[in-house]
């Protein structure tokens, strides 16, 4: 963190996820756990002093992985009580917090907490996750939906758009599936607990870690949601923005044509890439296979540019030469 402070790139930390505060025994819903929440974040505040010039809390309350057990009331008090405890000592840098698009609930509860925040931030990923089209538009809609929710000027913390990954045939669909023991998805969803024990054990344990250990909750999780596209290790034929295909190309052009929409957003404060570099593993799945979280980047996993690393390069460049002569895109 010191070495990119220190050549200028400025920083956005992340506070730790509620998980890894239960892990070291803290109740994060008692009043002694919320006593060292508190301590921990003005501690934070405090450690990362002039090699940080922000701080978002925590990181995309919603999205079941990242939230469970806590209920949306209870991810708002966490994420609350630290922006309370960190307010007064930020200095120059500023503070706020994510969801994971609008995620109306969690706004709701969010609302005692706003005066705390120099921004709201989002994530947004349109195209890449559900068996559905996504649209540029959408960019705009939360985040004017956000503005007027709470009233705080509005940070993108987290977009993109993956550069490969295709639908899989049914006779590819098949051959997984039975990799796995069963001999078609409809046999497989009627025996899903014991599917989901012939997974590989990462894929499992997130399975089981994300439904509580529920088993009634597997079938909507494996097959019916986007986890469906790590199973088959593929992204279904709507699962874009139509005119964007899922190429180095459509992913450069996706950048060329996004930034400059955004710049044009007036509540909107700034926007994080993510990301720089492909991984040589999906984080979700485990899977060197899976598209869905392994070509985000915009270098290759020998750091070889992508496309797209022009495109966000020519993209920057010209919003920076409008912004220098103060004149607004023709």
């Amino acid at each position: 963190m010191k070495r990119y402070a220190d050549a200028g790139i400025k920083v956005m930390a992340i506070t730790p996820y509620h998980d890894e505060y239960t892990e070291s025994g803290i109740v994060i819903d008692s009043p002694e756990g919320e006593k060292r929440i508190r301590e921990i974040a003005y501690f934070l505040i405090n450690d990362l002093r002039d090699l940080v010039s922000g701080y978002q809390v925590t990181n995309e309350m919603g999205i079941p992985r990242f939230t469970v057990p806590l209920t949306m009331k209870q991810a708002a008090r966490f994420i609350g009580i630290q922006l309370e405890a960190m307010y007064p000592h930020r200095g120059d840098a500023i503070l706020g917090y994510n969801s994971a698009g609008p995620q109306p609930d969690l706004q709701y509860y969010m609302k005692p907490y706003y005066k705390y925040c120099d921004y709201v931030g989002f994530d947004l990923y349109m195209g890449c996750f559900f068996n559905m089209p996504g649209f540029m538009f959408v960019f705009d809609l939360i985040t004017k939906y956000l503005w007027a929710c709470t009233g705080r000027p509005i940070l993108l913390q987290e977009f993109g758009y993956i550069s490969a990954g295709a639908p899989k045939t049914k006779e590819e669909k098949r051959d997984i599936i039975r990799g796995y023991g069963f001999n078609s998805e409809r046999e497989a969803m009627k025996n899903i607990v014991e599917f989901v024990e012939n997974l590989p054990e990462y894929m499992k344990k997130h399975i089981k870690r994300v439904c509580q250990n529920n088993e009634s909750k597997y079938l909507d999780f494996v097959f019916k949601g986007d986890y469906k596209n790590h199973i088959y290790r593929e992204l279904p034929k709507l699962t874009k923005i139509p005119g964007y295909p899922h190429t180095p190309k459509g992913q450069a052009d996706f950048y060329r044509d996004i930034i400059e929409r955004l710049y044009k957003q007036e509540c909107l404060i700034g926007a994080m890439i993510y990301c720089w570099k492909d991984s040589d593993k999906c984080y979700v799945c485990g899977q060197v296979d899976c598209p869905t979280e392994t070509r985000w980047g915009l270098v290759d996993i020998d750091e070889k540019p992508k496309p797209s690393y022009f495109a966000v390069r020519d993209a920057l460049a010209k919003i920076k030469k409008i912004s220098n002569s103060l004149q607004p895109i023709e």
